[in-house]
């Protein structure tokens, strides 16, 4: 590596373009995903999100102007300890905002970064903690609140 150390910093090695190859894992989605928001979640339950959690997540996605966002017509995905990359999120589900929930470290090609509004190119990603830390933390609500403002452009 390190021969190639200076050729990569002075952009003589890929010059052109680095193309990066998706995992192939299959993924799949839960919901109908008529608004292109995906929500990924790391859990071992069957059920994406618990009942108990429910009422917390259609209080979020009631939030989101002009759509009447809910969980049966956002795409939810349960990675049960898998990693993947945010281009096969990206490339097989073409969302415009996904929203995580304890899996930032299984996603990779992104920031870890919780709680933060990020931004790929017009992509919104919002990295959480699990459902129910954030149901409990009112500091917590409050960071992802003003994500949510950030991404989804709420005023």
């Amino acid at each position: 590596m390190h021969k190639y150390r200076h050729k990569l910093e002075t952009g003589e090695l890929f010059k052109d373009e680095l193309f990066l190859i998706p995992q192939s894992k299959t993924l799949n989605i839960n919901g109908n995903y008529t608004f292109p928001l995906l929500f990924v979640v790391n859990t071992e339950n069957e059920t994406f999100v618990a009942d108990e959690d429910k009422k917390f997540i259609e209080s979020i996605l009631s939030q989101i102007p002009e759509v009447k966002a809910n969980l049966e017509n956002i795409g939810c995905i349960n990675l049960k300890d898998t990693r993947v990359s945010l281009m096969q999120l990206v490339n097989q589900f073409k969302p415009q905002y996904i929203v995580t929930w304890n899996c930032a470290e299984h996603i990779e090609g992104t920031s870890n970064n919780l709680l933060q509004p990020i931004f790929y190119g017009t992509l919104g990603l919002i990295h959480c903690y699990s459902i129910p830390e954030m149901k409990e933390n009112k500091s917590y609500k409050i960071a992802l609140w003003n994500s949510m403002k950030v991404i989804f452009k709420i005023d």
